[in-house]
Formats: structure tokens, C-alpha cells, sequence
């Protein structure tokens, strides 16, 4: 399996950001450097995305101690409000690496604006 990666690995890279990361590093050879970019942009798409959860976890642990000193539904109301914000700017993130994944897998290479510059180097 050192040969040329088939096209759709570049859509599982980004459905399962750093599990399909790690099925490709073994699979193949990092001789496909189209490949490799992929790998290294989907791998950060996933680590903003462990960071995304994290931050929302952390804000709820934090607020939720509020709510004894405070009218317990605007607290809520503030923890449903982050998470839900967290959570769309999340499923907008995995389902733009979804389309960057099924355009690589026709052929055109995309570049996310802020990941792609890391992943370059």
C-alpha cells in the first residue's frame, strides 16, 4: 500500500480529522506530499476542534458555581448560549474540512485561511 493513496482518504481525513491522520501515516508513505498536506491541515482542523469542546466544557465548569449566588436561569441561559455558539462554529469548521476533503478528492487542493499556513510548513 506505499503507492498512490486512493481519493477518498482525503474526505475520511477530514470526517474523522486525527483518526483518518493516523490511518494514513500507516497505510502510506509520506512520499505524496498532496497527501501530507492534508494530513497536517485535518490534524489541526481536529486539535481546534479537541480545543473548541475543551473551552466549552471548562466555560460550563466555571459557570455552573455562579448559579448558587445568581437567578439560576440566566446563568443557563449564558452556559446554553456559549455552548451553543462553541458548538456552530465547531460544525461549521468539520463541515468546511468536509468540503475541503471532497474537493481534494477531485483533484483541487484547498487551502483553509488561518490552518492552511501551518499546515504548508
Amino acid at each position: 500500500m506505499d503507492g498512490k493513496p486512493d481519493s477518498f482518504w482525503y474526505v475520511i481525513l477530514y470526517v474523522l480529522p486525527i483518526l483518518g491522520a493516523i490511518a494514513v501515516s500507516v497505510l502510506y508513505s509520506n512520499s505524496d506530499d498532496r497527501m501530507k498536506f492534508h494530513k497536517v491541515q485535518s490534524s489541526i482542523v481536529g486539535i481546534v476542534l479537541i480545543i473548541l469542546f475543551i473551552i466549552g466544557r471548562v466555560l460550563v465548569i466555571l459557570l455552573i458555581p455562579t448559579a448558587t449566588n445568581f437567578n439560576y436561569s440566566a446563568v443557563f441561559s449564558e452556559i446554553g448560549l456559549v455552548s451553543l455558539i462553541l458548538g456552530l462554529i465547531s460544525l461549521l469548521l468539520w463541515l468546511y474540512g468536509i468540503f475541503v476533503g471532497i474537493r481534494a478528492m477531485d483533484g483541487k487542493d484547498m487551502e483553509m485561511p488561518v490552518i492552511g499556513k501551518y499546515a504548508k510548513n
